[in-house]
């Protein structure tokens, strides 16, 4: 009876030591299994943070270019507007000053005439 106890205790002693392994073993898997999710979901994070910031940064590029473009058309278009108007000034004072001599010249043929006239 003795002999069949001490076995018996030996029996569950092993038992529980190897339960004990076996249960620090699913502990120790699960705590790798844990850090790997979550090892991967940082990464994934990660990787979405920098996706982001990029795609900002390309928008501000596109922005900044955008603005420049559009400053360079303003730009352009002013210039334009500013030579047109330079242009127009100049053509009205080429034709004031083309007036003023045809008038000179219609006054002296107005006065030939005349003399003319008076003197045959």
């Amino acid at each position: 009876v003795v002999v069949t106890n001490l076995m018996m205790q030996q029996n569950r002693v092993v038992v529980t030591n190897l339960m004990m392994q076996q249960n620090r073993v699913v502990v120790t898997n699960l705590m790798v299994q844990q850090n790997l999710v979550v090892v991967k979901k940082l990464m994934v994070q990660q990787k979405l943070v920098a996706l982001s910031k990029l795609m900002v940064q390309q928008k501000l590029v596109a922005l900044s270019k955008l603005m420049v473009q559009q400053k360079l058309v303003v730009v352009t278009k002013l210039m334009m507007l500013q030579n047109q108007v330079l242009a127009t000034k100049i053509l009205m004072k080429t034709n004031l000053v083309m007036m003023q001599r045809n008038q000179v010249t219609a006054r002296k043929r107005k006065m030939l005439v005349k003399a003319v006239k008076l003197y045959p």
